[in-house]
């Protein structure tokens, strides 16, 4: 399950690429982003996996023991405490349990796997990924800085690798 809480991402010229998003996908429905180029399509996407992080509001992939629960954790608290903190260290705070309470186990697993390590950069994927270097880049005067141009020029781009190759 992937749920956006009024989910904002503000760059630091004030634009938005996204305002106050509420969107949730339960697990096993397929959701589809239509919209027009600079919408913040791809802005959600990068939010559900990190590689942007929301200005505001509250991005959850898979609950964990909300789910279980069905509550929010600030839920669990008396409204007095809950004025006195702000809303990230309300969220991190863990459901009430009690004494011999009755819970229901849904899969147990344990698993085997060895990691891989990334695939290392042939001649041809390290120009193209110098080329298109600043598509990365979240600050908008930095990616807009590096949009035409990457890292180096074509020429300079040859004596990196060159250079990274006898280093």
């Amino acid at each position: 399950m992937i749920r956006f809480e009024k989910v904002s991402k503000r760059y630091g010229n004030g634009s938005y690429a996204v305002d106050s998003l509420d969107l949730q996908v339960d697990a096993g429905e397929l959701c589809v982003l239509v919209g027009p180029s600079g919408g913040g399509k791809t802005t959600v996407l990068r939010m559900v996996n990190r590689l942007v992080e929301p200005t505001s509001g509250k991005v959850l992939v898979i609950p964990g023991w909300r789910a279980a629960y069905d509550e929010v954790a600030a839920d669990s608290k008396a409204p007095e405490t809950e004025a006195a903190e702000d809303e990230e260290e309300k969220d991190q705070q863990l459901p009430r349990l009690l004494q011999d309470e009755d819970v229901e186990t849904r899969r147990v697993q344990s698993l085997r796997k060895e990691t891989k390590p990334p695939r290392r950069y042939s001649d041809a994927s390290l120009l193209g990924a110098m080329e298109t270097a600043g598509k990365l880049v979240d600050d908008d005067e930095l990616r807009e800085a590096m949009k035409d141009s990457g890292i180096g020029t074509p020429a300079t781009r040859a004596a990196i690798i060159e250079r990274l190759l006898t280093v």
